[in-house]
C-alpha cells in the first residue's frame, strides 16, 4: 500500500516534521519469511519473531556490493545437526536452486556467504546467506525490490521567508522539554538544517 504525503507552499517546518512522523516505521517482528522462502521450514528449523521492515537497504554481498532496496526480512534457521557451514550449505543449497533462486556468488573469504537471487511470477529478490555460531545458524537477508512505499512532496516555498526569532528562545516547532529553562541559543548560518526520517 502506498501512502503520498504533501506539503503544500507556505507549509511552515512543524507541517514538514509532523508530515515526517507519520512515514510508517521500519521493523517489527512477524511469523513467516517471505513467500519466495516459504519452502525454508521444509529443510531447516526456521525461527519465530522474523525481523521485517516495510522498506529497507542491503547491500549484495553485505559490506561491499551494490545497494538494493524494497521490503526486507532477516532470517534466522537452523540447522538439525553439523557445525561445517560449507558442508551444511552444500546439503540445503539445491532446494534454493529448485525454488527459483539462482546462485550468484560463493565466497569462502573469512566465512561462509552466498549471494542468491529470485525472479519469478513478477516477482525480484536478492539474500545474503551466511552462518553463525554453534548450533549452525544460517541468516537470511531478503531484500524483495520494490520501490518506497511512500511519497512526500515538497511544494516550493512562499517567496517571503518566516522569521524565526532566535534571541528569543527555543527553535519554535520543537516544544522544550517539560521543566527545562532556555540559558542560551545560537545560529550556524554555515550549514543546512537537516531533517532525517
Amino acid at each position: 500500500m502506498f501512502s503520498t504525503y504533501v506539503v503544500g507552499k507556505g507549509s511552515s517546518l512543524a507541517a514538514v516534521l509532523c508530515v515526517l512522523a507519520a512515514i510508517p516505521a521500519a521493523g517489527q517482528l512477524v511469523q513467516d519469511p517471505p513467500p519466495e522462502l516459504s519452502f525454508l521450514s521444509t529443510i531447516l528449523k526456521v525461527r519465530k519473531n522474523i525481523s521485517y521492515e516495510v522498506w529497507g537497504e542491503v547491500r549484495f554481498p553485505k559490506g561491499d556490493g551494490p545497494a538494493k532496496q524494497g521490503k526486507h526480512w532477516f532470517v534466522l534457521a537452523e540447522t538439525a545437526n553439523g557445525a561445517d557451514p560449507v558442508t551444511e550449505w552444500n546439503k540445503i543449497k539445491p532446494a534454493f536452486l529448485q525454488n527459483g533462486w539462482t546462485l550468484v556468488k560463493e565466497s569462502r573469504v573469512g566465512g561462509l556467504l552466498e549471494v542468491l537471487q529470485y525472479a519469478k511470477n513478477g516477482v525480484q529478490a536478492w539474500a545474503n546467506v551466511d552462518t553463525d555460531g554453534s548450533p549452525l545458524i544460517f541468516r537470511v537477508d531478503v531484500i524483495e525490490v520494490a520501490p518506497l512505499p511512500f511519497t512526500l512532496t515538497l511544494a516550493a516555498p512562499d517567496a517571503t521567508p518566516e522569521k524565526i526569532a532566535t534571541d528569543k528562545g527555543d527553535f519554535p516547532y520543537l516544544a522544550p522539554l517539560p521543566g527545562s529553562k532556555f540559558h542560551r541559543g545560537g545560529a550556524d548560518t554555515t550549514t543546512p538544517f537537516r531533517v532525517l526520517p
